[in-house]
């Protein structure tokens, strides 16, 4: 399961698994064989500078060197901030249980990273990785899907890494080279490793990051009106869900002064374990109050909503650096102080829930 966001600086004792053995050039940020006209230069000197990379010793990076399938998937696992220490089933039959890399993988394999249906249950933990496997991996892993259309002239058809490729390409993860081409089957080399991780990680952490700035507080509508049911007053003693009408017993201001068009929200108790939100139709007082009501909609009900929010949209969102948190492409909202979840399919404009404390209503 997932353990939450993975900074890039927490990312560096997996990038040392992607390393050869060497003593660590502390401070160093260019190397020999790195100029800056090399495409991946301004990423490795970021991730040297930061301590999560090292050269091989000789004032050299080796950008060309190449990284095997097993530590790339330590490398993204922990990037996508998978837990790794996890009991996982041994699900492959080429990787022992007691290899260093065997959690990385399962987890990966345990959290959709890697198809056993489609790619089969030998693991080869020690090739080295393919740019069109890595893309696919990384795709998988964020979650994303998409009808993105390939853009390279030598990836063709409707195949999972095919999709991949172009989902990678269009949201930054990836690219070509300057031929057009992407090249499937070149293996990915030392500097490749580390501009993903990069970008994986950055990719990551802008559609789950959580707002340091959210008051956590829901600011109800106006005419919400709270009450409380206990042993002494608001006892529901009927409710008829074809008339939609509750019956309470001992009303109290609140409920004795309710007009109609108000919204009665009351949490969870032990009469009433599901509480209860209704939008008022009439009311009838006597020796009982008997309160025909209807659904609301959560725009009478929530004026406001600023809580640090786990959000999702659709991929042209994303590429197009949309707004990822308006109230419509809510996917998952939790605050623990007042127990208020609004979920969504992550689809801007879609249809969302209100869940506060088991009392859910739809807009």
């Amino acid at each position: 399961m997932r353990k939450g966001i993975i900074s890039i600086a927490a990312a560096a004792a997996v990038m040392a698994s992607l390393l050869p053995p060497a003593a660590a050039e502390s401070g160093t940020s260019t190397f020999s064989d790195v100029p800056e006209s090399h495409w991946a230069h301004d990423v490795i000197t970021e991730l040297t500078s930061e301590g999560i990379i090292n050269g091989m010793g000789d004032g050299t990076f080796d950008p060309e060197g190449h990284v095997t399938r097993e530590q790339f998937m330590k490398l993204l696992v922990t990037a996508l901030g998978i837990d790794a220490d996890a009991a996982y089933e041994q699900y492959v039959t080429d990787v022992d249980g007691n290899s260093w890399s065997a959690t990385y993988i399962y987890a990966g394999i345990e959290n959709g990273i890697y198809s056993i249906e489609q790619s089969g249950t030998e693991f080869y933990p020690s090739a080295e990785l393919r740019r069109g496997t890595s893309a696919e991996w990384i795709i998988s892993g964020l979650g994303i899907e998409t009808d993105a259309e390939n853009i390279f002239t030598d990836v063709s058809g409707n195949g999972s890494e095919a999709e991949a490729i172009a989902a990678a390409s269009k949201i930054g993860i990836v690219s070509g080279y300057e031929d057009g081409t992407f090249r499937p089957d070149n293996t990915i080399t030392r500097a490749e490793a580390a501009a993903l991780i990069k970008r994986v990680s950055d990719n990551y952490e802008s559609r789950y990051s959580l707002r340091d700035d959210a008051a956590n507080e829901i600011e109800l509508g106006d005419k919400v009106e709270i009450a409380e049911s206990s042993s002494l007053e608001n006892i529901p003693v009927a409710a008829d869900a074809d008339a939609k009408t509750v019956t309470f017993r001992n009303a109290d201001e609140i409920l004795g002064g309710l007009e109609t068009g108000e919204i009665l929200f009351i949490q969870p108790c032990e009469n009433l374990p599901n509480g209860f939100l209704g939008k008022v139709v009439s009311v009838s007082k006597g020796r009982d109050t008997v309160i025909e009501f209807e659904e609301p909609e959560l725009a009478e009900v929530v004026r406001s909503i600023d809580i640090s929010t786990i959000v999702s949209a659709d991929l042209d969102d994303y590429a197009n650096d949309g707004d990822m948190r308006a109230l419509s492409a809510v996917k998952g909202v939790s605050s623990a102080d007042n127990g208020v979840t609004v979920s969504g399919d992550g689809n801007a404009g879609a249809d969302i829930t209100l869940d506060w404390g088991g009392v859910k209503v739809d807009a």
